[in-house]
């Protein structure tokens, strides 16, 4: 078979990889489903991959290949609310093939390996040079904690997007940006000197109205 043409049934098989995982999950896929979604022989698929962990990682790896994009937009809001709103809407792409995938995390611990480094180390990953970038550039404080941020944030909109079913639109990203996001990138692991004794900074009352964005003037 000629290079292309060997090329061109990888890519059909792969396809027909995402398109059985999204339709019937993770435990319901099986090499028969998929050599016939492809229009192949079983044979061809075992000929290439032992079993069906190692055709799904390598199908995810090929038609994935997309880095993490960094934004900039001019201030740490504005690229918060586009990076979220990148994830959301690649998720919202994949959301069956991801909820297949998650039974799968259990039942093969390889492929739950490659998945988290894909799916979640490259997203922190991303966070600490786009963190890195911005302390250099004086908008955020040198101690900002990359991890804290990327596991809050994320698993919010995960919430939303594969349990709740609640809407995860531009409101509720701007929740989590002004609400969560930007008080711990902007928080300090200094106490203030203008802390009564035995008083806390998590007593005190604020509201997301109370605070200026970041890039905008402070209310008086």
């Amino acid at each position: 078979m000629l290079p292309d043409a060997v090329d061109n049934r990888r890519k059909a098989i792969f396809a027909a990889v995402l398109q059985t995982l999204a339709s019937t999950g993770y435990d319901r896929l099986t090499m028969d489903a998929v050599a016939s979604c492809a229009r192949a022989s079983k044979a061809t698929l075992y000929r290439h991959w032992a079993g069906k962990a190692q055709l799904v990682e390598d199908a995810l790896r090929h038609c994935d290949g997309q880095t993490v994009a960094l934004p900039d937009t001019g201030s740490v809001r504005g690229d918060l609310l586009a990076a979220l709103t990148l994830m959301v809407d690649s998720l919202r792409d994949h959301l069956s093939m991801i909820q297949g995938l998650l039974t799968a995390m259990h039942a093969e611990p390889d492929l739950a390996a490659w998945l988290r480094g894909h799916l979640v180390d490259d997203r922190c990953a991303a966070a600490r040079t786009w963190i890195t970038r911005e302390v250099d550039r004086g908008r955020l404080p040198a101690d900002t904690d990359a991890d804290l941020v990327t596991d809050v944030a994320i698993p919010m909109v995960l919430m939303r997007l594969l349990v709740t079913g609640q809407p995860v639109d531009r409101v509720y990203l701007e929740r989590i940006v002004d609400d969560v996001v930007l008080p711990l990138l902007l928080r300090t692991t200094t106490v203030p000197h203008d802390l009564v004794p035995g008083e806390h900074a998590d007593d005190r009352s604020h509201t997301a109205a109370d605070r200026p964005r970041v890039g905008e003037p402070a209310r008086t």
